[in-house]
């Protein structure tokens, strides 16, 4: 496998976001997924930490790709959000929202709703179906070392890229 592209920026990580990561898609529309849209590519952006040897533990957006077996994602994508009843309780949990990008093979793209569950969160079927899809990392896009990680990184310009990295995200998917 080919190095992973990588830039560091300095300054902090206040709201993670899809444009935390590098080459993230512009002016992509989102809403509901059409039942005629076909994907063919989903990218995703993951937010957490990234380990560099040497470096330090720094706060990193990765941009990821994946290109089979969409079925079970774009069947979970169409399935209808629950609604919250009258007087029903719900846990009190903070999600990172999930940022995805689908791509039709004319290369139209979406960044579909996802559908949440009676209080709120993310239906688990969506992050099952995006879990088990074989992702390849494009770029990683770190930020800001980690408060107390006992490390004082020399970061390049925010325009430059570093070492390259390899290896995966600590954290959970965005």
């Amino acid at each position: 496998p080919s190095p992973v592209p990588t830039i560091t920026q300095t300054g902090s990580l206040t709201s993670p976001g899809p444009t935390q990561c590098a080459n993230w898609p512009a002016s992509v529309p989102s809403g509901p997924l059409p039942d005629s849209f076909v994907p063919v590519t989903v990218l995703r952006c993951v937010t957490g930490t990234k380990l560099i040897p040497g470096k330090g533990l720094f706060l990193a957006g990765t941009l990821q790709r994946a290109d089979s077996n969409l079925g079970p994602l774009v069947a979970a994508l169409h399935a209808s959000s629950g609604h919250r009843k009258p007087g029903m309780m719900c846990p009190m949990l903070a999600m990172l929202p999930t940022h995805i990008v689908l791509i039709a093979k004319d290369g139209s793209m979406i960044s579909p709703n996802i559908p949440v569950d009676a209080c709120g969160t993310e239906q688990q079927q969506v992050i099952a179906a995006l879990n088990s899809l074989s992702w390849q990392t494009l770029s990683v896009r770190l930020y800001s070392v980690v408060p107390g990680s006992g490390h004082s990184p020399s970061p390049t310009g925010p325009d430059e890229p570093s070492d390259p990295v390899h290896g995966t995200m600590n954290g959970s998917p965005a």
